[in-house]
């Protein structure tokens, strides 16, 4: 896919996710020694989203759009309803995607994070009980850091992949090999 310096070239490359619950946010992310650094933009309607990139992607005759979802896209967490069901959905929608988007050269993968401190989960570091509950029961004993998405981020935008379509890869320090 080309890029500068390694990076993925950013006008190839879309990164959509969802968040009922909240207006449109973002979620930076940067990693020291050459690693990933921009932004994640997490939308309301990553369909939309999807196909916008879709349509420039097709004039560029390539591109990989990286859908960002859960752990809570693969399971269910009490009072988490509605945000569990949208990030199920946003692991279908990336499924299809990859289907429709595929004889155009275009990727569809996703990325389904465990328990990092964002701005969506920042209240739940503070509700000391959640987020040493999850804590608890992630192999690592540890939150996720932005820079643990580096590895996952870059092999889904680069070439690497070039053969992944429809692919989840989930980042959540192990948490999905036990009980939420």
């Amino acid at each position: 896919m080309g890029g500068v310096n390694g990076n993925p070239d950013p006008t190839r490359l879309c990164i959509a996710g969802t968040n009922p619950s909240h207006h449109p946010i973002s979620a930076g992310w940067r990693s020291g020694g050459g690693g990933v650094q921009g932004r994640v933009l997490a939308q309301h309607r990553p369909l939309q989203f999807a196909q916008a990139a879709g349509r420039q992607m097709l004039k560029q005759k390539s591109g990989s759009i990286i859908n960002i979802a859960s752990i809570f896209g693969h399971r269910v967490a009490k009072n988490a309803s509605s945000y569990c069901a949208s990030k199920a959905a946003v692991l279908h929608l990336t499924r299809a995607l990859s289907l429709e988007l595929a004889r155009h050269d275009i990727r569809v993968n996703a990325l389904s994070p465990g328990l990092f401190d964002t701005e969506m989960t920042h209240h739940m570091f503070g509700d000391h009980g959640f987020a040493e509950s999850m804590v608890g029961r992630t192999p690592c004993r540890r939150a996720g850091e932005f820079s643990d998405l580096d590895g996952a981020l870059l092999l889904l935008a680069s070439d690497a992949s070039r053969f992944m379509n429809g692919s989840v890869i989930v980042v959540d320090g192990g948490i999905l090999n036990g009980s939420l």
